[in-house]
């Protein structure tokens, strides 16, 4: 399982992704509780597409909280 927290940038959770050659990670509270997911198409959509920076966009702002 690979996790990050709301707080961490979209261009450190981009990069931890592509550290660990995954499309997505979880993201967790301090408490290790499960809020959502953000995967590539997250970068692509919300990120990319809308023109907004990776470096100062917070997971918390894009990621998919609705997970199944």
């Amino acid at each position: 399982m690979v996790s990050i927290a709301p707080t961490a940038t979209v261009l450190e959770a981009a990069r931890l992704m592509n550290d660990r050659s995954v499309g997505g990670v979880l993201v967790v509270d301090e408490r290790n509780q499960l809020l959502g997911i953000f995967t590539e198409r997250d970068i692509l959509r919300r990120v990319v597409a809308a023109g907004i920076d990776p470096a100062t966009t917070k997971v918390s702002e894009v990621f998919t909280q609705a997970v199944v």
